[in-house]
Protein backbone atom coordinates (compact mmCIF):
# COMPACT_ATOMS: atom_id res chain seq x y z
CA UNK A 1 0.00 0.00 0.00
CA UNK A 2 1.37 3.59 -0.89
CA UNK A 3 0.36 7.00 -0.17
CA UNK A 4 2.02 10.28 -1.08
CA UNK A 5 1.21 13.46 0.11
CA UNK A 6 1.99 16.80 -0.45
CA UNK A 7 2.84 19.30 2.57
CA UNK A 8 3.43 22.66 2.08
CA UNK A 9 6.69 22.45 -0.24
CA UNK A 10 7.35 18.44 1.25
CA UNK A 11 6.21 15.82 -0.76
CA UNK A 12 6.23 12.33 1.78
CA UNK A 13 6.20 9.26 -0.15
CA UNK A 14 4.52 6.10 2.49
CA UNK A 15 4.58 2.81 1.26
CA UNK A 16 3.72 -0.57 3.54
CA UNK A 17 5.40 -3.81 2.26
CA UNK A 18 3.35 -7.21 2.32
CA UNK A 19 5.42 -8.13 5.73
CA UNK A 20 4.11 -4.67 7.22
CA UNK A 21 7.62 -2.74 6.69
CA UNK A 22 7.03 0.94 6.36
CA UNK A 23 9.45 3.15 4.21
CA UNK A 24 9.13 6.28 4.45
CA UNK A 25 10.42 8.86 1.49
CA UNK A 26 10.99 12.78 2.02
CA UNK A 27 11.53 15.39 -0.94
CA UNK A 28 10.97 18.84 -1.01
CA UNK A 29 10.40 21.15 -3.80
CA UNK A 30 13.64 22.94 -3.43
CA UNK A 31 15.06 19.88 -5.38
CA UNK A 32 18.31 19.87 -3.01
CA UNK A 33 19.35 16.71 -0.19
CA UNK A 34 16.70 16.46 1.91
CA UNK A 35 18.80 15.96 5.71
CA UNK A 36 17.89 14.67 8.97
CA UNK A 37 18.48 17.06 11.91
CA UNK A 38 19.28 14.51 13.90
CA UNK A 39 16.67 15.48 17.11
CA UNK A 40 14.46 13.03 18.67
CA UNK A 41 11.43 14.76 19.70
CA UNK A 42 9.31 11.80 20.22
CA UNK A 43 7.08 12.46 23.31
CA UNK A 44 7.26 9.48 24.21
CA UNK A 45 9.38 5.60 24.30
CA UNK A 46 6.54 4.18 21.41
CA UNK A 47 6.76 7.23 19.08
CA UNK A 48 9.35 8.22 16.57
CA UNK A 49 9.31 11.88 15.66
CA UNK A 50 12.04 13.33 12.91
CA UNK A 51 12.70 16.66 11.91
CA UNK A 52 13.73 17.13 8.03
CA UNK A 53 15.74 20.04 6.24
CA UNK A 54 17.27 20.59 2.99
CA UNK A 55 20.14 22.00 1.54
CA UNK A 56 18.24 24.94 0.00
CA UNK A 57 16.50 25.60 3.49
CA UNK A 58 18.86 25.94 5.79
CA UNK A 59 21.45 28.21 3.59
CA UNK A 60 18.64 30.69 2.97
CA UNK A 61 18.48 30.60 7.39
CA UNK A 62 22.04 30.87 7.67
CA UNK A 63 22.13 33.85 5.22
CA UNK A 64 19.10 35.28 7.02
CA UNK A 65 21.13 34.66 10.42
CA UNK A 66 24.27 36.52 8.69
CA UNK A 67 22.05 39.39 7.31
CA UNK A 68 20.68 40.25 10.33
CA UNK A 69 24.02 39.60 12.68
CA UNK A 70 25.56 42.24 9.92
CA UNK A 71 22.39 44.47 10.20
CA UNK A 72 22.96 44.61 13.92
CA UNK A 73 26.69 45.14 13.62
CA UNK A 74 25.93 48.10 11.15
CA UNK A 75 27.74 45.58 8.47
CA UNK A 76 31.05 44.97 10.54
CA UNK A 77 30.75 41.22 10.85
CA UNK A 78 34.02 41.06 12.82
CA UNK A 79 32.65 39.65 15.73
CA UNK A 80 30.53 37.18 13.76
CA UNK A 81 30.51 33.50 14.43
CA UNK A 82 30.47 30.82 11.67
CA UNK A 83 27.12 28.87 12.13
CA UNK A 84 27.50 25.10 11.38
CA UNK A 85 24.05 24.04 10.24
CA UNK A 86 23.74 20.53 8.78
CA UNK A 87 27.36 20.71 7.76
CA UNK A 88 27.37 22.97 5.26
CA UNK A 89 29.21 26.34 5.11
Amino acid sequence: MRQEYNIGDWIVDLNVDDDGHLTVGINHKDETRVESMGMDIGTNEEEWVERFSTKGIETRYHEEIEHETSSKNNGKDDDVEDCFILGYD
